[in-house]
């Protein structure tokens, strides 16, 4: 069979034991600009202040909308969160972006948007 490119543009989860249950998909034809959500992946949790005191790291809304090309779909977005302290955040415009990918800045996300809340538990 002919192999077909898809982006993955949700996934639907059992209420009760959060496993998947159904994955909607969207094709995604090689040299197209395509919008969708990356997620933000944290990393540093070793070192974060915030967490050596009993801090938790509450995720706000963990996504940027972008625009990229279909050819360069990044997995995630990276952040550092090594000097995280509680009371902290992160919002978007803290963020450093790949070349090939645009933040919405603006229209679908306010740079001053909380992604992340350093929380005390």
């Amino acid at each position: 069979g002919e192999l077909i490119r898809a982006l993955v543009r949700q996934v639907d989860f059992h209420p009760v034991s959060s496993d998947p249950v159904a994955v909607s998909l969207q094709r995604c034809p090689p040299n197209t600009t395509v919008k969708l959500r990356v997620p933000l992946l944290v990393i540093g949790q070793d070192a974060a202040p915030g967490l050596k005191r009993q801090g938790y790291l509450y995720p706000v809304k963990p996504y940027v909308t972008c625009v990229v090309d279909s050819d360069e779909v990044p997995p995630y977005i990276e952040h550092d969160i090594s000097t995280m302290n509680i009371g902290q955040s992160i919002r978007i415009r803290d963020l450093v972006f790949p070349d090939s990918v645009k933040a919405l800045l603006g229209q679908f996300n306010d740079p001053n948007e909380t992604l992340y809340k350093m929380i005390k538990l």
